[in-house]
């Protein structure tokens, strides 16, 4: 048995903010990261895709304002708090 933990995200992030936390933040942790935790990906409910921000510009659907409300510094503030999170928890 070793060290584990559970990552809540909300709306739908794209896989690499995922792997960012498993593989950089929660590195020596079995860790599930669990998506739609604060909204089903619709508009209606405050959900929709979370992009990486260089995502954007690229092309594709997720980046656009119908399928992503928020803003492009949404990816890099979810890692951040996760970050600061991680650092009071595990201290």
């Amino acid at each position: 048995m070793g060290k584990s933990c559970i990552v809540s995200l909300p709306s739908e992030p794209f896989v690499e903010i995922g792997l960012q936390i498993k593989k950089g933040i929660f590195a020596e942790h079995d860790t599930m990261i669990v998506s739609h935790s604060n909204g089903t990906g619709n508009s209606n409910v405050g959900g929709g895709y979370i992009p990486n921000s260089w995502n954007y510009g690229r092309g594709g659907y997720e980046t656009t304002p119908r399928s992503n409300p928020l803003s492009i510094k949404t990816a890099d503030q979810l890692l951040a708090a996760w970050r600061k999170l991680a650092s009071e928890l595990l201290t």
